[in-house]
């Protein structure tokens, strides 16, 4: 064997080794990864309280900027709770000048289908155009000043890497398609579309439901769930009206709260939905 050939197979299977390292490493760090944190990342990364994320600021960024325009760094804000985006639930959703940004068109349900942890993780890290942290968002304007705006931020800047692979495992595993426990009625296109939610708790069982929600909620919601105004809705009203993200606090919990997660099978969530489109049981708050 001449020098060449030694030297071309040496490289070879120095390439081969490296490139086997970093997917082994890359695989174990996936594998390590916190999906449910990851959905408590997905809703909102800025909360504390008994339940929060493990969110440990370790870039050390000015939380205080953030979360005065906390809509333009939630990943639930571009990409709905049901991932979405535009052509989901969202699809109504319009942008505020200096205050909320449009809803992306990417659909996260497929990218979970399509992509590699690897590339979802790199997208999150690096994406191909992303919005610097010292941006002034104050000067948003949906309709002629966007395109900077709508980027994603510089998350890479923000979470660490174990965090970025909470956020993977989440979209890549730990999440549902929502549409699990309805159906939408969607007439037009973003951002003007009108949805309706339809078919709540999909051929659940409503006494089963009353049995989850008494053992799992009445405590804090009340009997009938008006105990609690969550932004001036009772249990029973932000189900019917919010389904998909009653679905996803149920699973994850709230940040900020003392709400933690329960884990529901598919059947189980579709019961304790179809319980709570009951409004004698589980009525309005009064006015």
């Amino acid at each position: 064997m001449n020098l060449r050939k030694i030297l071309t197979t040496t490289v070879t299977l120095f390439s081969l080794i490296t490139w086997q390292q970093a997917t082994a490493s890359d695989i174990t760090a996936y594998e390590k990864a916190d999906g449910k944190n990851g959905g408590l990342l997905y809703d909102n990364f800025l909360s504390q309280g008994e339940v929060s994320p493990q969110f440990s600021n370790s870039h050390t960024i000015d939380i205080s900027a953030i979360k005065d325009k906390s809509d333009f760094f939630r990943c639930k804000q571009c990409h709905g709770w049901d991932r979405i985006g535009s052509k989901g639930y969202y699809g109504g959703r319009k942008a505020t000048a200096g205050k909320r940004p449009n809803v992306s068109s990417v659909n996260l349900l497929d990218a979970a289908k399509n992509l590699s942890p690897q590339e979802i993780f790199d997208k999150i890290k690096s994406p191909a155009q992303s919005r610097q942290l010292d941006y002034d968002l104050a000067q948003y304007d949906p309709e002629k000043n966007s395109q900077l705006g709508d980027a994603m931020p510089e998350y890479g800047k923000i979470f660490n890497d174990r965090e970025i692979w909470d956020l993977v495992k989440f979209i890549k595993e730990e999440g549902e398609d929502y549409r699990n426990y309805y159906a939408m009625e969607i007439k037009g296109n973003y951002p003007d579309a009108k949805v309706k939610l339809v078919e709540i708790g999909k051929g659940g069982d409503p006494i089963n439901g009353d049995s989850i929600y008494e053992k799992s909620c009445a405590s804090c919601h009340g009997t009938n769930g008006t105990q609690i105004s969550i932004g001036g809705l009772s249990a029973g009203e932000y189900a019917r009206q919010k389904t998909y993200e009653v679905a996803h606090k149920v699973k994850f919990g709230q940040p900020g709260s003392n709400m933690a997660g329960t884990p529901l099978t598919t059947k189980e969530m579709n019961d304790l939905h179809k319980a709570l489109t009951d409004t004698e049981k589980y009525p309005g708050m009064k006015k």
